[in-house]
């Protein structure tokens, strides 16, 4: 019999967020694999704090989501602005999902703690001791260590408590599911996990919500270019082929062919659209992008940085750099798409941007990535941690280690040059995609975990 399984988080759609992404992920990939799931998170408040007129004056509301029970608990509507505010937001959901919990949810086989990844282990914790069910805890990101690179804590002996309540959240679970092979060190040496307790899952693609628009009558066909190019990478991103790819069959998928028209010249090129689409927040860093942008003023060259802000300053200090730097091929959207419009304009692009912040944030793996490279684009990825790490395993971009804004044109511009290059680059992520993170991919995987770690009446 397959487990009922209850996943605690903060963040669930239609919040837009990473973490809520991944929450969304692994439910739909547990019900693939005929599990039950009920979803216990909070009213849609990120990150402006505004709650849907339906959820105002309750203290709860029960839904059911594509077959997966969702138990909405009460927060209150107040902005992730500051520090102060989310820290209210994650004690209220802490209280307010466990005695929701408590009087709502009966007969669960394991708990799973999504996000925050600090915070969800409170409440799965006093539901384990009231249900006595295995916790599997999941880690979207390291905390508090976030905190202690930013400089937000900085005190010794609260450095001491917040590492003594994290070592107790990686103890207790019976497993843990980080979405970066980067946590692991820090689990493995400076918490003592065992490293057979700790199993990666990345975070996996809707692939009917992300998919290829130019492509769709030859979703259909049998022909897919086999990727048996050999490539090597230095430190500075670069990236030579020393084979040619060749069309093959396999299976039903299918990658768009480089076009024979290929050339290392582009000037008949009319207009090169670079995006990046996600949180215009501190766990980005934009400005080498927008310096970077500055340098290919006169290239046909435009870039597209949409989303929205995750504190009040966000996008107005993204203004202000470029009105400063006169920067003249820069866009900021923040207006939020419906998934069409926002699937349509994902498709636009020739080149997607990843400008990883190197302070805090660079041993992540951000959802964007993979659904970057679901729509089979090249990826131009400036970091020097996991998702440059994975972004070169997959061989799905060029990438920059450092902040150099030469170097991020160089690359950009190797890019629009290159046709068969990139186009060679986003089929490779297309396939990593298809072949090893779609929903159902990842749904099996944590059955693993679950069926190995767990137990439960089978």
């Amino acid at each position: 019999m397959k487990p009922h399984i209850l996943i605690i988080a903060q963040y669930f759609p239609p919040d837009v967020a990473g973490t809520s992404t991944r929450a969304y992920n692994a439910a739909r990939g547990l019900r693939s694999q005929g599990c039950r799931v009920t979803v216990l998170t909070a009213f849609p408040h990120y990150p402006h704090g505004t709650i849907p007129e339906k959820y105002r004056r309750k203290t709860c509301s029960v839904e059911d989501h594509e077959g997966i029970r969702v138990i909405r608990t009460w927060v209150p509507a107040i902005s992730h602005y500051t520090i102060a505010r989310r820290i209210a937001l994650h004690g209220s959901f802490i209280l307010s999902s466990w005695l929701t919990g408590a009087l709502r949810i009966r007969n669960v086989d394991v708990i799973m703690s999504m996000n925050p990844s600090f915070f969800s282990f409170f409440p799965a914790f006093m539901l384990k001791m009231l249900y006595k069910k295995d916790i599997v805890h999941n880690v979207d990101d390291l905390w508090p260590e976030v905190w202690y690179d930013l400089g937000i804590v900085k005190s010794r002996n609260f450095k001491w408590v917040l590492d003594w309540i994290a070592r107790h959240s990686y103890r207790v679970p019976v497993a843990i599911t980080p979405i970066s092979h980067s946590y692991v060190h820090t689990l493995t040496h400076k918490y003592h996990i065992q490293e057979d307790k700790i199993f990666v899952i990345e975070h996996g693609v809707d692939t009917s919500r992300f998919y290829r628009t130019d492509n769709i009558a030859a979703r259909s066909l049998e022909g897919i270019i086999k990727h048996d190019a050999d490539y090597k990478a230095d430190m500075t991103g670069t990236i030579v082929t020393t084979k040619q790819p060749s069309l093959a069959p396999q299976g039903n998928l299918t990658v768009m062919p480089a076009s024979s028209k290929a050339t290392e010249n582009c000037e008949s090129e009319l207009n090169t659209l670079i995006l990046y689409s996600g949180a215009l927040s501190i766990g980005y860093d934009f400005e080498p992008v927008i310096k970077a942008a500055k340098v290919l003023n006169e290239k046909r060259v435009r870039f597209i940085l949409r989303g929205a802000g995750t504190s009040a300053n966000d996008v107005e200090n993204l203004k202000l750099m470029i009105k400063q730097l006169e920067v003249k091929n820069v866009q900021i959207k923040t207006e939020r798409l419906p998934p069409e419009e926002l699937v349509n304009l994902l498709n636009q692009a020739d080149i997607f941007l990843l400008p990883m912040s190197f302070v805090g944030f660079d041993m992540g793996l951000p959802t964007k990535v993979l659904e970057y490279q679901a729509l089979g684009k090249p990826i131009v990825c400036i970091s020097n941690g996991e998702a440059a790490d994975y972004i070169s395993k997959t061989r799905s971009g060029l990438v920059s280690r450092d902040r150099d804004p030469d170097k991020i044109a160089g690359l950009i511009l190797k890019l629009v040059n290159n046709k068969q290059l990139a186009t060679e680059l986003g089929n490779n992520g297309y396939l990593h995609i298809q072949q090893n993170l779609t929903l159902e991919k990842i749904g099996q995987r944590f059955m693993t975990v679950i069926g190995t770690r767990c137990r439960y009446r089978r």
